[in-house]
């Protein structure tokens, strides 16, 4: 009975780390005080400004003052469900940036789509550096991407995954989601440490 026991909580584990990854909003219609609307879904605020992602992949960065009562409610809401997602004691990845070449770098990855990635049984540090080949391919405007492992331990986890279709930040966070690391951004720099 015992080794039933400990298979139980090793394999529900892997389920609460799951919850760790980006999460977006359901598309849905925000509006303007001047009566403008956009379908988007929301990404995050940034820097004092609500991030929006368009249909079409493009950010848009609106003043919070700017919206009306019920979609600044609905950030409100957006925020507290993003924070609910992560399971207590955990971390997650984050896109929020709180200088200037980090704000780029989170748009860069926020919009630049990565149309397919695919590892087999390699370290988390070559297939990041692959990612992050990817991003500088897809995107006009993508600085070289720096990439640091809090450790060095980390590198050598062995990642298999295959993605196709999400933009540059969620691609990170499931590539390395699912060896139990998590990133944030600093000074234009992206940080890998462990959940």
């Amino acid at each position: 009975m015992r080794y039933y026991h400990l298979l139980v909580i090793f394999v529900a584990m892997p389920l609460a780390l799951e919850a760790q990854y980006l999460r977006y909003s359901e598309t849905m219609t925000w509006e303007s005080k001047a009566g403008n609307t956009i379908d988007a879904r929301f990404v995050c605020v940034n820097d004092n400004e609500v991030w929006l992602l368009g249909k079409n992949r493009k950010l848009y960065k609106i003043s919070p003052f700017q919206l009306t009562k019920d979609s600044r409610d609905k950030v409100e809401e957006e925020q507290e469900k993003q924070l609910e997602y992560v399971p207590k004691g955990l971390k997650a990845s984050s896109i929020v940036a709180d200088d200037a070449k980090s704000l780029k770098l989170a748009e860069i990855l926020v919009t630049t789509t990565i149309p397919s990635l695919k590892t087999n049984g390699v370290t988390v540090k070559k297939a990041v550096e692959a990612w992050a080949v990817l991003v500088e391919e897809m995107s006009a405007s993508a600085p070289e991407i720096v990439v640091e492992f809090a450790k060095d331990e980390f590198e050598t986890r062995e990642v298999s995954i295959e993605l196709r279709g999400l933009d540059a930040a969620r691609t990170l966070d499931f590539m390395i989601g699912s060896v139990g690391l998590y990133y944030r951004l600093d000074n234009g720099k992206i940080i890998i440490d462990s959940i």
